[in-house]
């Protein structure tokens, strides 16, 4: 028997069979970090706002030059596929119809904490250092506060 603490850590592949078997549901609100699967939390007003502003922003300053996706995975390893608000992304023919955003298409990923910083800061901060992410923005809407991470 083993202890209560041992953990397996689930790989990207199982969590996609996990939702082809209908373990997890399709728009299930959750992500994989290092093979744990962690519930994200809701979106309030002001976090829809902020989201809605970068779009704006973003979209006429970018426009052909990159692509935007919305709370949508990336893939940075065979053990973590994260949702940020905002991923900076390559051009892709296929719009990455074949594949999810890997970091050396990433220009940059941007979460926006409403009620998430400690955890936008504690674990995804680290995470996104270590896969190779350039930068990486933490929009505080409470604080109205921007941290940049390089």
């Amino acid at each position: 028997m083993t202890a209560a603490t041992d953990l397996r850590s689930l790989s990207v592949q199982d969590c996609h069979r996990m939702v082809a078997a209908g373990i997890l549901a399709a728009d299930e609100r959750v992500e994989l970090i290092e093979g744990q699967l962690y519930t994200m939390a809701a979106k309030g007003t002001a976090h829809s706002a902020a989201v809605t502003r970068i779009d704006q922003v973003l979209s006429r300053l970018l426009a052909g030059r990159a692509l935007l996706r919305f709370q949508d995975p990336v893939q940075l390893s065979d053990f973590s596929e994260p949702q940020p608000d905002v991923a900076v992304v390559q051009l892709d023919p296929l719009d990455y119809e074949d594949h999810h955003p890997t970091p050396r298409e990433i220009f940059l990923l941007i979460e926006v904490a409403d009620s998430t910083l400690r955890c936008d800061c504690d674990l995804k901060v680290p995470l996104y250092g270590r896969s190779g992410i350039a930068e990486y923005w933490i929009l505080d809407v409470q604080e109205r506060c921007l941290y940049v991470f390089r």
